[in-house]
């Protein structure tokens, strides 16, 4: 049974419907089905549900649109200072969608489709590694378990609205496995490259698996697809900030430069962060089925569960070296503790004999975890409402840009600037169509303006981000603009005559 399938067994199609075995009908697999109706649900979630990109997918954006611009229309300088760290498979996609205006919108729809498609990922991963013949409803019990398992995943509510790239972490991840299971190597090794060209720390377990992929298959393809591959990990990190900045480092530095509050205990704050992402019920269930996988020789179970302590040890490496850990990092491994919990739950209540009495068990399994649940679950209502918030506060910050007369008077010199709460600074930069650079963000431990510029500031909030206390360097403000929350200065420092003439409007 799939449980029992070795991790390295050349075809492993037992568990694949008619359409992936067929080449005929390929198109019409499972997996495609999903893909599709996954595209087609992300897109009508941006036409019924608030849909505002986040701080770093706005980034993005902006260098999409600056990339795109190297082709198509005035050509705009590809800038990558001046906010978060650089990504580049979401850069990839961007600068695809930097040819349309829809830009944000467009990418909303890509990162909650992949999101979704996740959740059936890893419906059908759980499904295939606890299927057992002493009971029919293993599998798809498993499989539903480890697809919510997924869904409260601690912030993947806000992930999804929000539309960053931790979705398509957990999918990444998740779908290099059950690619892998399935026999399908060369698409488990690029669905692992993608996964690395989201976080960079999985390169490590990617490296390894191209390494043994490229001695278990001595296929010409296979060992080009391996060196493109491996190839396009630093070309894809490395090359683009180089250009750009002259620095190819540049997203290690940003990372470093943010502490992630860490606290005096790094190490164990990690490993708090690393069992907060999910509930400890779905911890219980995961070393449960471990332990059982190890009585059993389970060789398969084992490795996962050591691949997602392995991930988490990497983080703690990286912390060490002064890397800030954050909760996200470690989320491969909690999408697969997640499959392993629905695995247990159908494994422990298989064991009852199959039937109405082990469906009683895994019923009481549930139940038992329910109340470690149900915060998670209302997470989702508090997400949608913050989501409706952020599109509000963005629309009229755009407005307050409008009523002082756009891009062209903000920025009447090369040298002019815009300031604004730091959370949505990168949001204005693409809502004015300038690099990050011009827009200064004021953020939560400085909250003092330093330099003359055309200020958007809002009361802080969790949306925002930091707000002004101060003007400092001898800097004083006007007030000329109001719209809704935002209120626009003109910020100029007395007997700064060249400076002042550049502050907008």
């Amino acid at each position: 049974m799939a449980n029992q399938i070795a991790l390295g067994s050349p075809d492993v199609e037992s568990f694949a419907g008619p359409g992936e075995r067929s080449r005929g009908r390929t198109r019409w697999s499972p997996t495609w089905i999903a893909l599709a109706a996954s595209l087609i649900l992300g897109t009508v979630s941006v036409l019924t549900l608030p849909s505002l990109p986040g701080y770093d997918v706005f980034a993005w954006i902006v260098w999409g649109r600056e990339l795109a611009h190297h082709i198509v229309g005035p050509p705009e300088p590809l800038i990558v200072g001046g906010g978060p760290s650089w990504k580049p498979l979401p850069v990839v996609f961007t600068t695809a969608f930097g040819f349309f205006g829809a830009a944000p919108k467009l990418w909303v729809a890509l990162a909650r489709a992949a999101g979704l498609f996740g959740l059936f990922v890893a419906y059908r991963l759980g499904a295939r590694l606890g299927a057992t013949p002493r009971w029919r409803l293993a599998g798809p019990i498993a499989g539903v378990l480890a697809a919510f398992g997924v869904f409260v995943t601690s912030g993947w509510t806000h992930y999804m609205l929000r539309a960053t790239s931790e979705p398509m972490v957990v999918t990444t991840t998740l779908f290099a496995i059950e690619r892998h299971l399935a026999g399908r190597r060369v698409t488990a090794f690029l669905s692992g490259v993608a996964l690395v060209l989201l976080r960079p720390e999985a390169g490590v377990f990617v490296g390894l698996y191209a390494l043994w992929l490229f001695f278990a298959d001595h296929r010409l393809r296979t060992r080009l697809v391996l060196v493109a591959g491996l190839i396009a990990i630093p070309v894809g990190w490395f090359i683009p900030p180089w250009l750009a900045s002259g620095e190819p480092l540049l997203a290690s530095i940003h990372a470093r430069a943010f502490n992630g509050q860490l606290g005096p205990h790094p190490v164990l704050e990690v490993l708090k962060r690393a069992t907060n992402l999910t509930v400890w019920p779905v911890i219980i269930a995961a070393l449960a089925v471990t332990l059982l996988a190890i009585r059993t020789r389970d060789w398969l179970t084992v490795t996962l569960a050591a691949t997602a302590l392995a991930y988490v040890a990497v983080v703690e490496a990286m912390t060490l070296d002064h890397y800030p850990g954050l909760e996200r990092f470690m989320l491969p491994a909690a999408a697969i503790a997640c499959v392993l919990a629905g695995v247990a739950v159908a494994r422990f209540a298989a064991f009852a004999g199959g039937g109405f009495a082990s469906l009683a068990v895994a019923v009481l399994l549930v139940a038992i975890a329910v109340p470690f649940f149900d915060g998670r679950v209302s997470e989702a209502t508090t997400e949608l409402h913050t989501a409706r918030q952020a599109v509000r506060i963005y629309d009229r910050m755009v407005a307050a840009a409008d009523k002082v007369g756009g891009t062209s008077r903000i920025f009447p010199c090369p040298t002019s600037y815009a300031a604004v709460n730091h959370t949505v600074q990168t949001s204005l930069a693409w809502a004015l169509a300038v690099p990050l650079t011009r827009v200064l963000p004021v953020t939560n431990i400085d909250t003092s303006l330093r330099r003359p510029a055309l200020a958007f500031f809002a009361p802080r909030n969790p949306i925002n981000g930091g707000a002004p206390t101060a003007f400092v360097d001898g800097l004083h403000g006007h007030l000329i603009a109001r719209s809704g929350i935002w209120k626009v200065f003109r910020v100029k420092r007395r007997g700064d005559a060249r400076g002042n003439a550049c502050v907008g409007t």
